[in-house]
């Protein structure tokens, strides 16, 4: 199934790029990825579960993909809250999009989650899937992130234009399946190294947004992996049990980071939650 590729121009010129998916349904389907990739690594999956019952828009996070902007590295971390917003807005006009729904994964949830709290929308979403946002980082690095004040966190992710670091996401964590691996090694779109200032920016951001509640009055989702070593999926239990208790909360038992990239016995349960929230 081909869609309609775009670029979208935002308020400071760049061109983030776009996949469009139109096919005359009532409700539309905004995707946001994770960090480091790009909107490919979602598009297969996504319109087999949902192009019955979505239109479908896909994006390139700025910096990320074939959009424009400093790769893996963003000046603000609300500049991808602009950027879904401006989406939204020309989704809106261009397409005439009277409903939606959200899916994020990974960043892509932290992004999602961040905008609906936040309340940036002129028209609210239908409903919201969040997988495996980053709440916090497990083992010893997020012990020791854990640590570092929020205000040194801020200094952090504004000194400069920060240094591009490789290995900050351990690769074989992302599936069972290995193979997920050598793909996206071999991904000339997906990146092997990110911006310092990006991560500390995310860190930043994730401890704001999830130490209070989304405080939204439509059906919010979430789901993680429980051996996911990318996030913390203990952070997340903490998160939905304490803070906020109005989200449908699954923990898909066994699965890694990319349950969407998992066996069977881990894809189908996450499969199966992800259509029943969202259809």
């Amino acid at each position: 199934m081909n869609g309609e590729k775009k670029f979208l121009v935002t308020r400071d010129n760049l061109k983030l790029n776009l996949e469009i998916f139109e096919s005359s349904k009532d409700s539309w389907l905004i995707v946001t990825h994770g960090v480091g990739e790009h909107l490919g690594r979602h598009k297969d999956y996504v319109l087999e579960l949902f192009s019955s019952d979505y239109n479908i828009a896909l994006y390139d996070l700025r910096g990320h993909g074939n959009s424009e902007g400093k790769k893996g590295w963003v000046a603000e971390f609300s500049h991808f809250y602009e950027d879904l917003s401006e989406l939204i807005g020309f989704l809106k006009t261009d397409y005439k999009m009277e409903n939606y729904s959200l899916f994020g994964h990974s960043m892509g949830a932290l992004i999602t989650a961040g905008f609906i709290q936040k309340n940036q929308m002129s028209s609210l979403p239908e409903r919201v899937f969040l997988n495996a946002p980053p709440a916090s980082i497990p083992g010893f690095l997020g012990k020791v992130v854990d640590l570092v004040k929020s205000n040194w966190l801020e200094k952090l992710s504004e000194k400069g234009k920060g240094i591009y670091l490789k290995g900050l996401v351990d690769l074989n964590q992302l599936s069972h399946d290995k193979s997920v691996k050598d793909k996206y090694v071999n991904d000339e779109l997906c990146l092997l190294s990110l911006n310092s200032a990006l991560l500390f920016k995310m860190i930043r951001e994730a401890r704001n947004v999830f130490s209070k509640p989304l405080n939204v009055d439509y059906p919010v989702f979430c789901s993680v992996g429980s051996a996911d070593k990318i996030v913390s999926a203990q952070a997340l239990v903490e998160y939905f049990s304490f803070i906020e208790k109005n989200v449908r909360f699954k923990l898909i038992e066994g699965g890694f980071h990319e349950v969407h990239n998992e066996f069977d016995e881990y894809k189908k349960p996450y499969f199966d939650f992800l259509k029943s929230s969202l259809r």
